[in-house]
């Protein structure tokens, strides 16, 4: 008997919003085409088929399958992080970004160097007196 792979299914939030697809006539290479966006483990028409079949799923609501599309589409294709699930880091990563452009910025000078001088001569002579 052939086992399968628990990280290759539909999830219990995928599923609800499959059988909705399904009932506003959605052909299952659409349906997969949507699911599979910003997924490691892909899933076959077999799961989408597999949901048909099953009557015991309730078919999710407009809003639901609305927030779902929208999610998918922020799906970045260059570095496959997504708005909502990876807020922290995409702004982690902006900020690193940033920080790296300001540093080597030729326009910027630091006025941090020109005081620090001087504070330091101030610190120097508070403490030999």
């Amino acid at each position: 008997m052939i086992s399968r792979k628990k990280h290759g299914g539909l999830t219990k939030e995928e599923k609800p919003i499959v059988k909705a697809l399904l009932a506003k006539g959605w052909r299952n290479q659409d349906i997969q085409s949507l699911v599979n966006t910003g997924r490691e483990a892909t899933i076959n028409s077999g799961r989408i088929t597999g949901v048909k079949q099953n009557n015991s799923i309730v078919a999710a609501s407009e809003e639901e399958i609305e927030f779902f599309k929208i999610r998918k589409a922020s799906y970045d294709p260059k570095t496959g992080l997504n708005l909502y699930d990876h807020e922290r880091l995409i702004r982690s990563r902006e900020a690193m970004i940033l920080a790296v452009q300001v540093f080597n910025s030729p326009a910027l000078r630091f006025k941090f160097e020109a005081s620090a001088c001087g504070d330091l001569h101030s610190v120097n002579t508070q403490i030999a007196a």
